[in-house]
Parts: C-alpha cells; structure tokens; sequence
C-alpha cells in the first residue's frame, strides 16, 4: 500500500501549472522515511522540508519551503512536525522573500490549507494544546481549492500562489 502523504505530494506536484516563474525543487526523502520512520539510523538526514518552489509573481519573487501533511480528522498533531523542521523553518523564515510554510490537506473534510511557520510557532508559543485545530488553519492559513478526482486530487495551486 502506497503512502498518502506521498500520494499527497505528487497530486500537489501534478497540480502545479507549467510556467517558466514556477521552479520546484522535491528533495529527496532521508533513509529514514523507508525504513518505517527510524530517525536513528547511522546516515539518515533530516531535510528542512519536502520541496522548494521558487515563484515569480506579478509583484513579488518568492522562495516557498514547503512541509506537506496529510491528515485524518479535524487537527494536526504537533509530532507530526519534526523538531529540527520547526527550528529549520523559524530560521529560514527571517530571510526577506523566503516563506516557510506546512501545507496540510485534512482528507476527513476535504480541505487543503497553507499555514505559514510563523503561525505555527505562534500557535505553540500561545497554547498549550498538542495540535493545531482546523478552525486555526481556516483563520490564518491560506485555502488551497481540492477538486476530487475519480481516485486522486487536483490543487488550484494557481490561485493560490496568487495570495503572494
């Protein structure tokens, strides 16, 4: 049985028109990943993220980091989120035109959001909670239209990389 999260991230690919102001960096997965997630093994890396997009917009040139999340039900668990990520990002997010950000695709509801890591650090620094509410996503987050396929999802990535 193949990974959702992988699933995920190529539907989300897919979706990404063919542009010349489009660049899209995938990185490649840590040894970890296909050995059922065992961060302790000798030469695993640990990646900022799952991909780069690098974007010129009508009115601003971005570099996005992008952590994609496939989740069940109405939160995103904070475990879900390694430690060295979250630092990663937070460091990454003071440099001008660069936008770390999750991308989480809550499956039980069919909606797709972006948040940017600056909310979620907020998020952990106001609360005392173990996940992050869909409600947060809806307030802070950016929406990312989901059109269902027979099987699969298309992402209007388009539009939404107009929010930049």
């Amino acid at each position: 049985m193949k990974n959702l999260g992988k699933i995920f991230e190529q539907n989300f690919r897919k979706s990404i028109p063919k542009s010349d102001k489009i660049y899209y960096y995938r990185l490649k997965d840590s040894a970890s990943s296909y050995y059922g997630g065992n961060e302790q093994l000798r030469f695993s890396q640990n990646n900022i993220a799952d991909a780069f997009m690098f974007y010129v917009g009508d009115y601003c040139t971005e570099l996005l980091i992008l952590e994609y999340k496939n989740h069940k039900g109405k939160s995103l668990p904070l475990n879900c989120i390694r430690e060295n990520q979250l630092k990663e990002m937070i460091e990454a997010n003071k440099n001008i035109g660069v936008i770390p950000m999750i991308i989480v695709f809550f499956v039980d509801v069919e909606k797709c959001y972006s948040l940017e890591i600056e909310y979620v650090d907020k998020f952990i620094q106001e609360n005392n909670r173990k996940s992050i509410p869909i409600d947060y996503f809806e307030e802070y987050g950016i929406p990312i239209e989901v059109e269902k396929l027979r099987t699969n999802y298309r992402y209007n990535v388009e539009k939404w990389l107009n929010n930049f």
